[in-house]
């Protein structure tokens, strides 16, 4: 087997990423050739066999300047080919050749809009030359190039049939019936865990983003609003590298190696993996070393330190809670405790054993389930995310929640999805509120919009079949930093066609923000009587009472079955809502609907 790696760089990065692909291969005995594309200008230079094509992006979404002749010679002898990139058992004539199969690897940064748009772009170009797919284009941020490097020797691994752990030359090491009591509560096969895809994602520039993502149809029935997403997030790869390369974790008293595999032998558990497993897979599913470490965790790791020094330091740091607890401050996670004390060796399964799990995040559908055009066993459904705000010291890309849909969605990876069963029926009650039936106030800070705006989609759809009048009285407030343009353009339209009545506060736009002048905002009334109020540099508690909401509305609301739905961070913001609902509603009768559980708070 052999592979051509023909790079276009800017400033060295992708040549480097080159360099380090082809170090990866030639350890697994895979013959490479590196090919700077500036010394590639036309199809008939382009060397022959599998190739990967590995670019970096210039300036505003252009190819680097080296690439440009090869480009242009490409695009100029190219021709409509089918709808789909080939996969690669699909045989079609070629322009570039029978026997060749072509990957795209890119570079560039996620805070441009025109992420990785010379592998992109790449992309189209072989595709229109019908050139069947060697591994599915991967557009990495360069903030995770390491991980992403792994990943695509991965798939390309995968990709030409050499996975076997013996083929490859990486160790197997089997954990015997012994060893299981030490695997217990393991997560890393949960039979109600689906894989799943990100197709998408749409960038909301104050506050997050909308993933697009690809479920089983199985789970459409579940998908309502109100009703949670259970994400299974994993660990950056290269933080679980590091700790395996420091030889912190051990089996069997030996170190273990980063690229090893491990067999667990569970006869007698169905959950736990009988095939090889990668170590960092395992961990990086699993462990959540991203945690605070506790005093009884590093009082358990204290004992497995090799050294004299860290002896001293550690049983001097577990001789007393209190102690402990002040000087902790320098541990902010399990992390950065093992890299400051890398002399513990600590085994593989009693680390299982002892380290904090990673606990699924609950994202609200934040639309309805939509059928897929090109199948009928999955379908899309869209998580409206709030970014993620790292701790000090700590970036983004090594956090867990928002970040890692981003990377999983630069890598092309799958996520690990459920409908947890418990989470279900407690969103049971919500989603009856959210059936469009029930007279209802709505209170959304930030991303907490996500089950409103499913909401907002049934009420239309119920709408369009029923009629207008059929609807409950529905009124949102919400409160949200700036304008965003797709969010405001679908309060608008649904607006406008009565499906909903709107106060929106634009927090941080005093009226000088130029993408608000933009776009033009202004409250207006709808022929139904339904109405957008936008008011800007205003929070909630400062504009909202009864009088500044219309009479008709407030008579509408006023039903014995009127609700209240809270849905915002878990900060003075619940306060806001109910003294805001309380002076639109009355001191009394919000009294009574407290009582009568008729105000539901998700706060996260």
């Amino acid at each position: 087997m052999a592979l051509s790696i023909v790079y276009a760089t800017v400033g060295g990065t992708a040549r480097n990423l080159a360099h380090k692909i082809a170090a990866l291969l030639d350890s697994r005995g895979i013959a490479t050739q590196l090919y700077d594309v500036k010394n590639i200008r036309t199809l008939e230079d382009l060397p022959t066999g599998d190739l990967l094509y590995l670019t970096s992006t210039h300036g505003l979404g252009q190819h680097p300047q080296s690439a440009h002749a090869l480009m242009k010679s490409l695009k100029q002898q190219s021709k409509p080919g089918p709808r789909h990139w080939l996969n690669k058992r699909e045989a079609n004539p070629q322009l570039l050749g029978s026997s060749r199969r072509i990957a795209v690897l890119g570079i560039g940064s996620i805070k441009y809009h025109q992420f990785c748009a010379a592998s992109q772009d790449a992309v189209a170009v072989f595709k229109s030359h019908s050139i069947p797919t060697l591994v599915e284009p991967i557009h990495l941020d360069t903030s995770e190039l390491e991980t992403g490097l792994q990943l695509w020797v991965k798939k390309f691994l995968t990709a030409i049939g050499t996975t076997d752990s013996h083929v490859l030359d990486v160790p197997v090491r089997k954990l015997g019936e012994e060893n299981l009591a030490d695997l217990s509560e393991n997560t890393l096969f949960d039979p109600r865990i689906t894989e799943s895809t990100l197709l998408s994602a749409t960038m909301l520039s104050s506050f997050g983003w909308i993933y697009h993502l690809h479920v089983p149809s199985t789970l459409s029935p579940m998908l309502v609003p109100g009703a949670h997403i259970a994400v299974y997030p994993r660990i950056e790869e290269s933080m679980i590298n590091r700790l395996l390369d420091l030889g912190v974790l051990t089996l069997h008293d030996t170190s273990i190696d980063s690229t090893a595999f491990i067999q667990i032998d569970s006869p007698h558990d169905p959950d736990l993996p009988a095939d090889p497993v990668s170590i960092v897979d395992l961990l990086s599913r699993v462990c959540n070393v991203n945690a605070k470490p506790s005093y009884n965790l590093i009082s358990f790791l204290a004992p497995y330190a090799t050294t004299s020094e860290d002896k001293f330091k550690l049983k001097y740091l577990t001789e007393d809670a209190v102690l402990f607890d002040i000087l902790s401050y320098q541990w902010p996670t399990i992390y950065d405790f093992l890299l400051d004390f890398s002399s513990l060796r600590i085994p593989l399964g009693k680390f299982l054993r002892v380290c904090p799990r990673i606990d699924p995040r609950l994202y609200s559908v934040a639309s309805l389930p939509h059928p897929d055009e090109d199948s009928n066993i999955v379908c899309t459904v869209d998580l409206l995310v709030g970014n993620p705000k790292p701790r000090n010291g700590h970036s983004i890309q090594n956090s867990l929640g928002p970040s890692y849909l981003q990377r999983a969605l630069i890598s092309n990876e799958p996520i690990r999805i459920a409908i947890l069963q418990n989470q279900f029926l407690s969103d049971s009650g919500l989603t009856m509120l959210l059936g469009g039936k029930t007279a209802l106030i709505g209170v959304a800070f930030g991303s907490g919009f996500a089950p409103f705006r499913a909401y907002h989609e049934l009420r239309s759809a119920i709408a369009s079949m029923d009629g207008v009048e059929t609807l409950a009285p529905y009124l949102l407030l919400l409160s949200i930093p700036h304008a965003e343009p797709q969010l405001l353009e679908e309060l608008r339209r649904d607006v406008e066609n009565g499906v909903i009545n709107v106060v929106l506060c634009l927090t941080r736009d005093d009226g000088t923000d130029t993408q608000s002048k933009a776009l033009d905002i202004d409250s207006f009334t709808s022929a139904h009587g339904t109405f957008l109020h936008i008011y800007k540099g205003k929070r909630m508690g400062d504009v909202i009472h009864s009088s500044s909401i219309p009479d008709r509305l407030l008579r509408d609301l006023n039903r014995p079955d009127l609700s209240v739905y809270y849905c915002g961070p878990a900060n003075d913001a619940v306060d806001t809502s109910n003294k805001v609902i309380e002076n639109m509603v009355g001191a009394e009768k919000y009294r009574t609907m407290r009582s009568e559980n008729r105000v539901h708070v998700e706060a996260y």
